[in-house]
């Protein structure tokens, strides 16, 4: 297989093997993308990249789309395929954090929106999870509730004895000594609207 121009293709390049079998000329093309992640992809492997890139960079879906000049739906699916890859991700690589002299941040979360448009009541998920200060290794789960009894459970789960916690002042946490834990606590950041 040889590298070569395809002004035929998107992407401007492909895969071509030339052979000759019983004196037969055969000539076999193959995408670049055949096996990779970008095989069903429809924008170019650079809009991809640059999509993915301002992604990571926190650009807004809306800015992006105009850039690239995507469609709604377009910058909607690539959106949502990012989100995926980092969920699958954060699943896949999550492991038991802390161990004695290590520092691990817990807080728990609602995804969503406001309902109404007021005020901060939301309607969503309740998440919850922690990040190890040092490796930076975490997890995150979906929870149905914060009760002490919850996410003592998932402590407990997702981070070793002997871990000293950090976390918000959430009643749920006011018993984590007790179970092997050194836990301190810092007031979350409060907005003052006007």
């Amino acid at each position: 297989m040889n590298w070569v121009p395809c002004i035929d293709r998107s992407d401007g390049f492909g895969w071509e093997c030339r052979k000759s079998i019983n004196g037969k000329k055969h000539r076999v093309e193959k995408s670049v993308r055949e096996g990779s992640w970008f095989e069903k992809a429809n924008l170019t492997i650079e809009e991809t990249i640059k999509f993915i890139y301002w992604w990571t960079r926190g650009m807004k879906q809306n800015q992006i789309k105009e850039e690239l000049g995507l469609s709604p739906n377009t910058a909607v699916d690539w959106d949502m395929f990012c989100r995926e890859v980092c969920e699958v991700t954060i699943t896949e690589k999550s492991e038991v954090l802390g161990g004695p002299g290590k520092i691990v941040h817990i807080d728990e979360s609602k995804i969503g929106k406001r309902k109404y448009h007021r005020g901060h009541m939301v309607e969503g998920q309740w998440v919850f999870g922690g990040i190890d200060e040092d490796s930076r290794m975490c997890f995150i789960v979906a929870v149905e509730n914060r009760t002490e009894e919850t996410l003592l459970a998932l402590i407990k789960k997702w981070i070793k004895p002997g871990t000293l916690i950090v976390s918000d002042c959430w009643k749920g946490y006011i018993n984590l000594e007790k179970h092997g834990y050194e836990h301190r606590t810092v007031k979350p950041f409060k907005r003052i609207c006007k």
